[in-house]
């Protein structure tokens, strides 16, 4: 009787991605791993599965579109409609996720006035 033997586990260095291994060693792959974790934890670190899903369609589409971006940067010709239609996906995805561009205050001397009533009133209680 011959006993079946377990597939090895994954290399640390493989993704996995659609159930199938992929090196997770090129560029590409470190970029695209990068983007995920950083997505997920401007998401606040505990996505649901489905946000895993969306976060990784939104990785992938900004490692196409960086891609893209190399490209046109050493003149090389490039496909006007297929990096706009991978900008509006990447756009919408990032929609999808709640990660929009937000203003910030540019009011000037409101931040150093924050924080110099901070420090005041910080001096004040002790």
């Amino acid at each position: 009787m011959t006993a079946e033997i377990p597939p090895p586990p994954p290399m640390p260095n493989t993704l996995v991605i659609g159930g199938k291994e992929v090196d997770g060693r090129t560029l590409p792959a470190r970029r695209y791993r990068d983007l995920c974790n950083d997505i997920a934890s401007d998401l606040g670190g505990d996505p649901s599965a489905g946000q895993w899903l969306i976060i990784n369609r939104a990785a992938g589409l900004t490692v196409q579109c960086e891609l893209l971006d190399q490209a046109i940067l050493k003149g090389e010709a490039v496909d006007i409609a297929s990096y706009t239609t991978l900008t509006n996906a990447l756009v919408r995805t990032l929609k999808t996720l709640g990660l929009e561009r937000r203003a910030r205050d540019v009011t000037p001397g409101a931040t150093l006035d924050a924080h110099a009533a901070a420090v005041r009133d910080a001096v004040n209680t002790k």
